[in-house]
């Protein structure tokens, strides 16, 4: 007598794994810290370029470059930002529904952050960039003090708070890595893989002679 067909499948969905689920959340708070620091240096955008017009007034290309540069980078770092914490919100929502493939470009946007995380402190440091050994004084102007005078235009709390939301923002995402690496959450991610068969055809009947 013939088997019914018949089909192996999971009695119920699994639980998510509580390393999956911290993952997820760990990527949303590391979006939201990423933000900080740009968008707090942004409303002193605008005194910055007043300050770097007059304190380098006197160089060959003028002080309007220099704005106009100082502009470009935090515009730039936002934009940047902004685009890389929309990608971790949604691969933290995908990562929470067991995605193979979000877990694998979590791992690797992840690293990515890691290695560009600071570019939300990047206009204060640019300004400091512009101090460097050998051009201290160029065409008159003082390089190091005018670097100091448009840095001083950011409140101590705005570069401190960004600068804290940054590395608090890097050890999140590190923790992601780690904690989808898990077995739990290797397990979570290939279930139903395992065991799992197709239907079997019923039997033929067997030809009598």
């Amino acid at each position: 007598m013939s088997q019914p067909s018949s089909f192996t499948v999971p009695s119920s969905e699994p639980r998510r794994p509580t390393v999956v689920t911290a993952a997820g959340y760990l990527l949303f708070t590391a979006a939201l810290l990423l933000v900080v620091s740009p968008i707090l240096h942004l409303p002193y955008l605008g005194r910055a370029q007043d300050v770097a017009r007059v304190v380098y007034a006197k160089l060959p290309s003028g002080g309007d470059v220099v704005a106009t540069t100082l502009a470009f980078s935090l515009i730039a770092s936002l934009v940047l930002t902004v685009l890389v914490t929309a990608g971790l919100v949604v691969l933290g929502v995908f990562d929470l529904k067991g995605s193979r493939v979000a877990r694998i470009i979590t791992w690797v946007v992840a690293g990515l952050a890691v290695v560009c995380c600071g570019g939300g402190t990047f206009a204060g440091r640019f300004t400091g960039g512009l101090a460097s050994p050998g051009s201290a004084n160029t065409n008159g102007v003082d390089m190091v003090a005018a670097a100091r005078e448009v840095q001083a235009v950011y409140p101590t709390w705005v570069n401190t708070v960004g600068n804290t939301a940054t590395v608090l923002a890097l050890v999140a995402l590190l923790a992601v890595i780690v904690l989808l690496a898990l077995p739990a959450a290797n397990a979570y991610v290939h279930r139903g893989t395992a065991g799992q068969q197709l239907p079997r055809l019923p039997d033929l009947p067997t030809p009598r002679a």
